[in-house]
């Protein structure tokens, strides 16, 4: 009887690779995102100008990144600290864009993608 390996993928490859492109599309849409609510907090703060609908699309945008970012883990099986990791990197302006290029990077290595 064989033990399964530590790194062999739960699903098949096109899946993986379908989870990593929306993670990809979800990183830089969050990272952009993060930037013009940023802008949006200085507008306020030296112009006193008022946009709230900017706050309320980043935390939608943020909540599908979780959500695909997530499925990304479960099917490449990260542990949990890295899928932390990953997910609070979107709450910090590009860090979510940096770690998503060497994610991608590792990922496409582990899985021949």
């Amino acid at each position: 009887m064989s033990t399964p390996d530590a790194n062999a993928p739960a699903v098949p490859l096109d899946k993986i690779r379908a989870a990593l492109l929306s993670y990809r599309i979800m990183a830089w849409a969050t990272g952009l995102w993060l930037i013009v609510l940023c802008g949006e907090l200085v507008s306020h703060l030296v112009f006193h100008h008022e946009v709230r609908w900017i706050g309320i699309v980043h935390g939608w945008v943020y909540f599908a990144y979780v959500l695909m970012a997530f499925n990304l883990a479960i099917k490449v099986r990260w542990p949990i600290g890295k899928t932390i990791g990953v997910l609070l990197a979107g709450t910090i302006p590009l860090v979510g864009v940096i770690v998503e290029h060497f994610q991608t990077k590792d990922v496409k290595a582990r899985f021949g993608l």
